[in-house]
Formats: C-alpha cells, structure tokens, sequence
C-alpha cells in the first residue's frame, strides 16, 4: 500500500490535543467535553493517537485499555473525510492493532458504532470486527440512540 510506511502515530498530549480536537470536531456528531480529552493526556489507562501524513494530521483515535489488559475499547477512531476510502483507515486501524498486541499482550479489541452509521459499520465488518449485539439506548444526546457493539479477536 502507498501509504503504509509513510503514517506516523503520534501519542496525545498537551502539546498536539488541541489537533485532535479539530479533527474530532470534523468527524464527529457529537462534541466531547475537556475532560475527555484531559484524560487522554494524563490517564494510565485511556490513550490517544494523532495519525500523520507527510507531516499533517489526517485522522485521530482513542481507546481504553482495562487493568488486566484483556482487551481495548475504542472510544474514537477516525480520518477525516478528504482521505478516506483510499487504504489510510485500514492502515491506522491495523497499525493499532499491532501496537496493542504487541506492546500490551491485548488480543481483543471492542467498539460501538451508531446504527445509522452504515458506513462505519462496513469499514469495521471489512477489517475483521463482528456484531456482538445493538444496544438500544447507546446513546444519549444524538439520534437513533442506539449502537452496535462490535468486537475483534485475535485469540487462537
């Protein structure tokens, strides 16, 4: 793939957070309180990625590791609009993946995804990830209110 070595992760902090912010803003419905993002900078167990491209940031995520480090949920995931459908979010999502193995030993990752979110749904389903169940009421300032909950395994 042609981006595929040439996509940096960057760790959040408080020098980059304000670059997430953005980018969240243009990806996402909903808008994420300080504290959210606070927490990304100075928690043990909830992380952040900038993802960069030719030295531009193209796409965010975060995810929440749990204490036995069993598994990750990811809270946020995404490229902004002008890149996607060219590869760069299943690199991102594939580069997560390894990093999380390999560093912390996790072998299952979770997610949710909104149930009008058609397109995110395919994205996940393509790369592996599996309908656990939808959660009805998910949700709680935007419509529909419910989710899928979705999940990936690298478990033998």
């Amino acid at each position: 793939m042609e981006y595929e070595n040439k996509i940096i992760f960057e760790h959040t902090s408080i020098k980059n957070i304000l670059e997430m912010i953005k980018i969240d803003k243009l990806i996402y419905p909903l808008k994420y309180r300080k504290t959210f993002y606070g927490q990304l900078c100075n928690s043990q167990v909830k992380h952040g990625y900038l993802f960069l491209l030719d030295q531009n940031y193209i796409g965010c995520c975060s995810y929440e590791m749990d204490k036995e480090c069993s598994n990750a949920y990811i809270m946020t995931f995404g490229i902004v609009n002008t890149l996607r459908r060219k590869g760069i979010g299943k690199i991102c999502l594939e580069k997560l993946e390894k990093k999380l193995l390999n560093e912390f030993g996790i072998p299952i990752f979770r997610l949710h995804v909104q149930t009008s979110n058609s397109e995110a749904l395919s994205f996940y389903k393509k790369n592996g990830y599996e309908v656990i169940k939808i959660e009805e009421s998910y949700y709680r300032n935007i419509l529909p209110k419910s989710a899928y909950f979705l999940e990936k395994s690298f478990l033998i």
